[in-house]
């Protein structure tokens, strides 16, 4: 009875799921994605790079009206390694992508002068590590945050505020939990599981779905930016498995 797509997750966490998407729920994610955007004063209409590692996919545009007309462009690395000019032309304002692909930008097109760096760089997908992060601000003089999300989840997790720089989690669309192996909440400073209870997803519910993914409970419970969402994780630290 709901408007409905089929969605699958990437497999870089093993096998990929299959399920089903609430279509009405993307005008949540869309107001996840400003909220970082607008805390790292990237203005309305902007153009946002998604970055991405498939030689054979053409590049592309199209504008989102739900994001405040902003315009998302994806590209493969490669092809930006090799026409720079293409950057300049499209007057990127955000970069998206995997440390690897921020940082090969980073290194190989904007720290060469060809293409004036981007105002911000956003890493998903992986961990980003201390030496990569400061490589591309080095780099571009640009400023670096983490999104943290899960493409099994109806809006972005959570995202690295500019001042704590910590994580703060969109808690009134996602409901996460750090939890032992046992399934006891971590205290300030512990390691545990992130646990998932997405509210937006009406159609598949995924309720204390267990991630996979390690983070470190936050030593703080809010900061001075203003923002009243809950700073609940200090960093990403990786998967149980590893």
């Amino acid at each position: 009875s709901r408007p409905t797509v089929l969605s699958k997750s990437s497999g870089t966490t093993g096998m990929p799921t299959v399920r089903f998407m609430d279509r009405d729920a993307t005008v949540f994610n869309h107001l996840t994605v400003r909220r970082y955007l607008r805390d790292n004063h990237i203005p309305l209409g902007s153009t946002i790079l998604f970055a991405h590692s498939s030689k054979e996919t053409p590049l592309f545009w199209r504008s989102v009206p739900l994001q405040f007309f902003a315009q998302r462009v994806f590209a493969s690395v490669f092809t930006l390694m090799e026409n720079p000019e293409l950057i300049r032309m499209l007057n990127i304002d955000v970069v998206v992508g995997s440390p690897h692909q921020i940082q090969l930008l980073a290194q190989d097109v904007f720290a060469k002068g060809k293409v004036k760096p981007p105002r911000l760089f956003v890493n998903i997908a992986e961990r980003l590590d201390v030496h990569q992060r400061r490589t591309i601000e080095n780099c571009t003089g640009s400023t670096v945050i983490d999104a943290y999300c899960g493409s099994e989840f109806s809006t972005i997790i959570a995202f690295e505020c500019r001042i704590c720089h910590r994580l703060h989690t969109n808690s009134d669309f996602i409901l996460v939990e750090i939890l032992s192996p046992e399934g006891k909440p971590m205290l300030q400073g512990g390691i545990g599981e992130v646990v998932i209870t997405d509210l937006c997803n009406l159609v598949s519910q995924l309720i204390r779905y267990r991630t996979g993914d390690l983070a470190t409970v936050s030593d703080i419970s809010e900061c001075n930016c203003g923002r009243t969402l809950p700073v609940q994780i200090n960093k990403i630290e990786g998967r149980i498995t590893e």
